[in-house]
């Protein structure tokens, strides 16, 4: 049918690759289907079944809207469960003889557009899906796919270095899409990719989408292209790199176009547009931006053309220069107007004259926005703009008005209260003065729109150029003499002054603001200077009989946070709705960094603006407009605004209309669109995730679960792609709550009696910040001694990331979904971060291949439960989840399924105060004070209330005798409270017990690496126990102690002391020894996990980035005699020094949690060293099995010293075996 050329030359590995890929991927959604439906879960994704474009092919069956899953679960019924009845228990198991050829074709159909649905991005056109991996896989799914083009929407793609001219040659006639860079993201063409293009360009009948960075060699294939119609044509992007633009051959996209919706250009002059757009009966989005002056078109001609254009909505024309106007006597005004009846928005970049001969000649009555950028001109005389507006109906008349101006230009935006509409008038020059006379002489031409402004917010720049201050008053008060109806008069402090001058002048009359009645002045109740710089005119307008009253202002009052929360109920303990009004505030505070938004961006502005007054005042109409404003921006495919963003702030608003089962499919809808959305950044996603996971958990929708799924993958995704050693701890930052994403999967999943599941997602999360930054250790080493080909391409592609990663500079960015800050902003054009995209894929692919591998099935995913319940062989693991919708206890056996401790209500915010409040006052009070005594008691015997005692019950009845190893396994603020100690419990007879006297107790960072800790040692040729001890300052107080009581220990020990003490000394050291002790002192360095350090000599330090970077092949226990070496740092999900070492190579370490007492160090060792050693002896015994009970009684032995207080031997920590 189709000829199999291609097939023949595709590289063997590659295939192989590829056919396991893609069978494992349809195998999962197949597993995914009949799990969700199973479950009860069912998908409510959108989907859409193109049209059928030939007799032949054949109508598919359609999957309903609402349940896909429940039809592919019936067609699959048949086969896999020997026509078990859905809905009745599954008994017995599936027959092995079922294969992948049982299914039918119909079947594989439904299957693979499924694949499809979930492969490529909701509503994006652009990227295709990866169609041809499934049809390399054998001839029956060849045939299938091939036979049904249109219900896959089966597109070819022509990009960079693709073998342009064979795959048009051997592939079937599907659409054709030509995607090199245009405004996505424009990077330079490779070699021979200009002769590529112009191949493709050859195939006018098939090409559908074109997006093209023009370069000048690539315009002399152009100029021999012929006129020929482009019937399939969608979408047409053109963009150059060049500063002053390139002009297309005149010939060149000339046909006729008649499906074509968007059409862009940048710094592109268009010779053959006028003809294209004649046949344009569809167009959507008409944007052509910095037309070069030899590019250019004439009113006329775009007048003549848009008549056909029924369905523009948007029509954005920029000249790049003022040399682009009609010549003087030429235009002609038209005997008829066109009409563009679905146009909303309308900006034009130019001169006067130009635009007067442009709207001379259109009408548009459903205009919303407007938006007009002047160059500097010296006279702007614009009678037929007036004319336009006025007899456009909804920019007729506004009550609102904006003045902003700069150092370089002025603007003012008008607006309508109760509606969204809008309209921005800007001219660009230097000299404020200029400015002012310029807009002076616009609003003069607009005095009837601008007689209807009752409220005029005017403010500046602070960075106005020198020499601006000391302006001339007249040309302010021509610009304020049309706004003859003002009442409210607002004025920003940096314009302030320069408004004061001007109405204080003494022949200012009755002429300048006559209604004026109330004046707001920012800053006016902080200061006297606005009163005095206002006291003349208020004077003035006090003796006519026109009082005015002066009141204080904030620009952004109407969008403080409320200091009550507005009354939107609160669902479960967990309001999402505060949230996000704090978001969107935070968000809406961004534009005050930046440039005053104009044109789209503030159409986006004034949506987020819109949004967050619903959420605080509660006016619908606020709701409303802000979806009308989104959906706007969205139907106009504009490239200012991503739409990544539009379908983040639909999500929320529909969310927020109404409980509606529409609204809330709506919303979800927009969640899948934004979070698939092929150009959002991994922040982006994660941010996306997070928030369509609490909708939809709050809704209890039944989608849930696959989208916590999902966020998973985003936030490990996150990790990878914005971990550097620079930028972690602002990284950390930017993904705010959404950190918190597998903890509050684990709840959801508690929630539904999935407890293995929860274990399974605390562990994924837990393991995210230690294994995707610079793990793969353990696993890797396993991985070169089965495949060292693979380990050493992952090892290579990892390194490569790494320095990529360490060259992005740092930028400032938000978490918030709703606004993207400057790191993203860049990713358009910069070249590394393109570099760190290919290879994070690369990446990827490597991974995929080494999961392939047996015994590798699970490499970098989640470890299944019975997998991890090995981690609980030598005793129970206490898991303490800590998330604001519940919190639970988990007791994880190795013989029996996790056992489930819920905890009494309000215990997530109770247990946020105790952290908090024992941080707070150790900072406050000294460690050896009576507040810091009192503190920490009442943290002890609250703790011991919600989890001691509950659990200490449940591990009688589950048989676990007391004295018997424990380990707890905590999440969030758990990491920092000293869950080992709580207590005391309440006895009759004896001294005071806590927690650690009735159980043995450690710690663990995660599951994985408390298996790693118990799996058997490698081989040593000499297994003799020494010990490493290192002491940078020998002469401090109670290190002499220290030193003498680890000489007499009976094992060899090297001593690094002093300036011998140096971090090259202790790497080498640790290779070589089984024992390392530190007498040194520890440094926390609050924010900045990773620089938290033992101090070394000359004042070197030991960090724990240094720890993570080692390779520890010997050393089994480290002992941490210094301050705060278990201490946690803010933002930090269990980093810390003793936690790091032992997950990154130690067994067993040992820590403290705040700073120590000098002597402890001493009286620690002792007890602890004579233990240790009595039991294991020196001949290479493991000392990992005993260190924890020898640990015990160390620190009991310290409890019983005479003047020992509670917080010095709660301090001391044990992690590991």
């Amino acid at each position: 049918m189709y000829s199999n050329r291609y097939f023949a030359e595709i590289d063997p590995p590659s295939f192989v690759s590829s056919l396991i890929l893609v069978i494992g991927a349809i195998f999962a959604t197949i597993l995914r289907i009949l799990i969700a439906t199973w479950l009860g879960e069912v998908l409510s994704t959108t989907q859409h079944t193109p049209a059928l474009s030939s007799p032949h092919e054949q109508p598919r069956p359609t999957i309903p809207h609402e349940q896909p899953c429940l039809l592919l679960h019936e067609q699959l019924r048949p086969a896999l469960s020997h026509e078990q009845p859905y809905g009745q228990p599954r008994k017995g198991k599936v027959s092995r003889h079922v294969t992948i050829e049982t299914l039918p074709d119909d079947v594989l159909i439904e299957i693979f557009n499924f694949y499809r649905l979930s492969s490529v991005p909701l509503g994006a056109r652009v990227r295709p899906w990866e169609w041809n991996r499934l049809v390399h896989v054998c001839r029956r799914w060849r045939y299938i796919i091939f036979d049904s083009p249109r219900y896959f929407d089966l597109r070819t793609l022509c990009t960079y270095a693709a073998p342009v001219g064979d795959i048009l040659d051997h592939w079937p006639t599907f659409p054709i899409i030509i995607q090199y860079a245009g405004f996505s993201s424009p990077s330079p063409l490779a070699t021979g990719d200009e002769d590529n293009i112009v191949v493709a360009l050859q195939q006018t009948d098939r090409l559908c989408i074109i997006q093209l960075t023009v370069t000048i060699p690539l315009l002399e294939g152009l100029s021999t292209q012929p006129q020929e119609p482009f019937p399939a044509l969608e979408q047409l992007e053109l963009v150059t790199q060049t500063e002053t633009g390139l002009t297309l051959p005149s010939n060149c996209f000339g046909g006729a176009a008649p499906l074509l919706r968007v059409l862009r250009t940048a710094k592109i002059g268009f010779p053959a547009l006028p003809q294209l757009l004649l046949s344009a009966e569809n167009l959507v989005s008409l944007q052509l931006e910095a037309i070069p002056s030899a590019g250019y078109i004439s009113p006329e001609d775009l007048i003549i053309s848009l008549p056909i254009m029924i369905r523009l909505t948007m029509f954005h024309l920029h000249f790049l220069s003022p040399t682009s106007r009609p010549i003087s006597g030429e235009h002609q005004p038209p005997q008829r107007r066109a009409v563009l009846p679905a146009l909303k928005y309308f900006a034009f970049h130019g001169v006067s004259e130009y635009l007067e001969c442009l709207v001379s000649g259109i009408d548009t009555p459903l205009l919303k926005y407007i938006f007009i950028t002047f160059f500097n001109q010296a006279i702007i005389d614009i009678p037929k703009l007036s004319h336009f507006v006025y007899r456009t109906e909804t920019q007729s008349s506004s009550d609102e008005a904006r003045v902003y101006y700069s150092g370089n230009d002025i603007s003012i935006i008008l607006t309508r209260g109760e509606r969204p509409h809008r309209m921005g008038l800007r001219v660009r020059c230097v000299s404020l003065d200029w400015q002012l006379s310029c807009m002076a002489e616009i609003c003069e031409n607009l005095s009837l729109t601008l007689s209807g402004v009752r409220q005029l917010d005017i403010s500046a720049s602070p960075q106005l150029q020198i020499g601006q201050d000391d302006i001339d008053p007249l040309p302010f008060l021509e610009l304020f003499r049309p706004f003859s109806n003002v009442e409210g008069l607002r004025v920003a402090k940096e314009a302030a002054s320069h408004v004061a001058c001007a109405l204080g002048q003494e022949h200012v009359d009755m002429g300048v603001f006559p209604e004026l009645r109330e004046l707001y002045i920012e800053g006016h109740g902080e200061s006297t200077s606005g009163q005095q710089a206002f006291a003349p005119f208020i004077t003035m307008r006090r003796q006519s009989g026109h009082p005015v009253i002066v009141h204080p202002w904030e620009p952004n009052n109407d969008l403080q946070p409320l200091v009550t929360p507005t009354p939107t109920p609160a669902i479960l303990r967990y309001d999402p709705i505060l949230e996000l009004e704090k978001d969107t505030w935070d968000t809406c505070k961004q534009f005050d960094t930046h440039p005053r938004p104009f044109a789209v961006q503030s159409l986006f502005q004034q949506a987020q603006s819109l949004l967050l007054s619903f959420m605080q005042s509660g006016r619908v109409e606020d709701l409303e407009n802000s979806i009308e404003v989104s959906q706007d921006l969205l139907e106009m495919h504009t490239k200012q605004i991503r739409r990544v963003k539009l379908f983040g702030m639909l999500a929320f608003s529909f969310a927020l209309r109404s409980q509606s089962s529409g609204n809330m499919a709506r919303s979800i809808s927009m969640f899948e669109a934004a979070f698939q959305d092929e150009f959002a950044t991994t922040t982006e996603k994660l941010g996306i995730g997070w928030w369509w996971a609490t909708f939809t958990r709050v809704w209890n929708h039944p989608s849930t679960t696959l989208v916590y799924q999902d966020t998973l993958s985003a936030l490990r995704c996150s990790f990878i792609g914005q971990f550097t050693i620079q930028i972690q701890p602002i990284s950390i930052g930017r993904l705010g709550s959404a950190i918190q994403v597998p903890f509050e999967y684990a709840s959801h999943q508690i929630g539904s009696g999935q407890l293995e599941l929860a274990v399974e997602a605390i562990e994924q999360g837990k393991t995210l910040i230690w294994s995707e930054m610079y793990g793969l250790r353990v696993s890797a080493a396993r991985l070169r001694r089965f495949n060292p080909d693979l380990a050493d391409r992952l090892m290579t592609v990892s390194q490569d990331l790494e320095a990529v990663n360490n060259s992005i500079p740092v930028h400032g960015a938000t978490g918030s979904p709703l606004y993207a800050g400057d790191h993203e902003d860049i990713g358009i054009f910069n070249p590394t971060l393109r570099e760190q995209q290919r290879l994070l894929g690369e990446r990827e692919k490597v991974i995929r291949e080494i999961q392939a591998l047996p015994g590798f099935e699970n490499f970098m995913k989640a470890i299944p439960f019975r997998t991890l319940q090995n981690a609980a062989s030598r005793g129970p693991i206490i898991i303490v989840n800590h998330c604001r919708w519940r919190c639970d206890i988990l007791i994880v056996l190795h013989d029996s399924l996790p056992s489930l401790i819920p905890t009494r209500a309000g215990f997530f915010e109770r247990a946020t105060a105790l952290a908090t409040d024992l941080v707070g006052i150790r900072r406050e009070y000294p460690l050896e004070s009576k507040q810091y005594y009192k503190a920490l008691k009442s943290v002890l015997e609250e703790l011991y209330e919600h989890i001691g005692q509950p659990v200490i019950d449940r591990l009688r009845e589950l048989g676990i005798a007391e004295q018997s190893r424990v380990w707890w396994y905590p999440t969030s603020v758990f990491c920092s409270l000293p869950l080992h100690a709580m207590g005391p419990i309440p006895s009759t007879v004896g001294d005071e017990q806590y927690f650690s006297d009735i159980y043995v107790c450690s710690y663990t960072p995660t599951l994985s690496a408390l298996m790693e800790a118990h799996s058997p040692a490698t081989a040593i040729p000499d297994p003799v126990t020494s010990l490493l001890f290192v002491c940078p300052g020998p002469s401090l107080p109670g290190m002499k102690g220290e030193m003498a009581a680890i000489k007499r220990i009976g094992i060899p020990v090297t001593m690094l002391l002093g300036e011998n003490a140096t971090r090259q000394a202790v790497n080498d050291g640790l290779q070589e020894h089984r024992i390392v002790h530190f007498a040194s002192h520890g440094s926390l360095e609050v924010g900045d996990p990773f620089n938290t350090a033992l101090w070394l000599s000359g004042g070197d330090r030991l960090t724990l980035l240094d720890i993570v970077c080692a390779r520890i092949p010997t050393t089994e226990l480290a002992v941490l005699s210094g301050c705060h070496t278990a201490e946690l740092t803010e933002g930090a999900e269990g980093l810390n020094l003793a936690a790091a070492m032992q997950y990154y190579g130690f067994r067993s370490v040992v820590g403290t949690m705040w700073s120590m007492a000098d002597i402890d160090g001493r009286d620690f060792s002792r007890p602890f060293y004579r233990t240790l050693l009595s039991q294991v002896g020196t001949d290479g015994d493991p000392l990992e099995e005993n260190s924890a009970e020898a640990f015990r009684l160390a620190v009991q032995r310290l409890r019983m010293k005479e003047g020992m207080t509670l917080e010095r031997w709660v301090n001391w920590v044990h992690y590991g075996a």
